[in-house]
């Protein structure tokens, strides 16, 4: 969402804006973006105080709005901002998703009257971001990756295999909507695995009680919900008091962990470097919150992956793009944060409005890291030629 900071020329005092057409939450990531980028240099304001207004012609009463905007009397500089170019003669054109650069100096000409035109690059018509079509991002990438997977998962996809699976032919998806009617009726839900295994969650309480050995649980995330000899697994909502008896009978020795974990795990088992069909590479998808990576199993490069995404809503192209971790790393990551629920399809109008930022290098070494470094190169003037500790007469004698 943000770029570097881009102040305004010194000769300017505050530019007062008007913007028309945007919903709520636009106008309020107009106003933070702008507040970031110049501090006081472009406000929010009515239009009868503004020097500029900012049209919105992607709303389905654009056709009015700027037909008001025209028979207004001594009206203002406008800026029209859209998703395609609209000929309009009378304002200076934008392309979403903007770019705060080219608005902030298109709003800053538009005050001192000049006109200018648009500067969007002509890449950008086509919806693919130019870093990614500079890098060549293709799914052949990804069947490329595939030989080179993460160890310790030992059944993933075979090379050039598809990067979608249906939630629904695995244990993983029928989990899924089980908790979720068992989340709406408030009571407990009991997957029996081959007969004589079990998972049980109660989302009342935030807990999965399960007998399934780690190996278990990952061939229940890889074989269909159908196999040859029947269903591997068979659900059904339970009542307290029949979930307290599968508790407390001694039949079954259960571990427990938060359900949130034990989903992720499962999802993470089933993925192997999938995404649910029907998902688009290339849509916006957004990241809620931060998920708690320390208690939950491990994705190659999720931390990278996620003080990026959390940001602001990007496409998984576009994270690969952005990062050039393995794509199979990203997709695995939004598999389980979209089974947990804390990931999705952006829809909403702000998400789309701005650019996203590319990550930053920083070319200044941090005070962390210059510390470290120290420690390291004290660490090894006192070792000796072995590696181990150097005694005081060899560090005197060295002197």
């Amino acid at each position: 969402m943000t770029e570097t900071n881009t102040s305004l020329p010194p000769a300017f005092a505050a530019i007062k804006i008007a913007v028309l057409g945007f919903d709520e939450r636009s106008r309020q990531t107009i106003a933070q973006v702008l507040q970031h980028h110049t501090g006081s240099g472009i406000l929010l304001t009515d239009y009868c105080d503004a020097a500029v207004v900012l049209l919105d012609m992607d709303g389905s009463d654009s056709g009015r709005l700027w037909q008001q905007y025209l028979e207004t009397p001594n009206r203002l500089p406008a800026v029209v901002i859209a998703r395609q170019a609209k000929p309009c003669d009378q304002a200076t054109f934008v392309k979403k998703p903007l770019s705060v650069t080219e608005l902030v100096s298109v709003i800053t000409a538009a005050a001192k009257g000049a006109r200018v035109s648009s500067t969007c690059p002509p890449a950008a018509a086509s919806g693919v971001p130019v870093s990614l079509r500079q890098r060549g991002i293709s799914l052949e990438l990804r069947k490329r990756d595939s030989n080179s997977r993460r160890t310790g998962n030992k059944r993933r996809s075979s090379p050039g295999s598809d990067v979608y699976f249906k939630p629904e032919d695995f244990v993983l998806g029928e989990l899924i909507e089980g908790l979720n009617r068992a989340r709406s009726t408030r009571r407990m839900l009991h997957v029996n695995c081959w007969s004589s295994r079990n998972i049980i969650l109660d989302p009342v309480r935030n807990e999965a009680h399960t007998d399934l050995t780690d190996k278990q649980l990952r061939d229940l995330g890889f074989i269909s919900t159908h196999c040859d000899n029947g269903p591997a697994a068979v659900s059904s909502l339970l009542s307290r008091k029949r979930l307290n008896g599968l508790l407390n009978s001694g039949e079954h020795t259960l571990t427990t962990e938060p359900i949130e974990a034990f989903v992720w795990k499962l999802s993470l088992y089933t993925s192997r470097g999938r995404v649910p069909a029907g998902t688009d590479l290339q849509q916006l998808v957004y990241l809620r919150h931060w998920p708690n990576l320390t208690r939950l199993a491990e994705i190659p490069e999720a931390s990278r992956i996620v003080a990026l995404w959390v940001r602001q809503p990007r496409s998984l192209l576009r994270l690969y793009g952005s990062l050039m971790v393995r794509l199979e790393n990203i997709l695995d990551l939004y598999t389980v944060t979209c089974a947990i629920g804390l990931a999705g399809t952006a829809r909403r109008s702000a998400d789309a409005l701005f650019e996203p930022q590319e990550p930053q290098r920083h070319t200044q070494r941090g005070l962390l890291a210059s510390v470290a470094r120290k420690l390291e190169g004290t660490g090894r003037r006192l070792l000796g030629k072995n590696g181990k500790p150097a005694t005081a007469l060899t560090r005197k004698t060295a002197s």
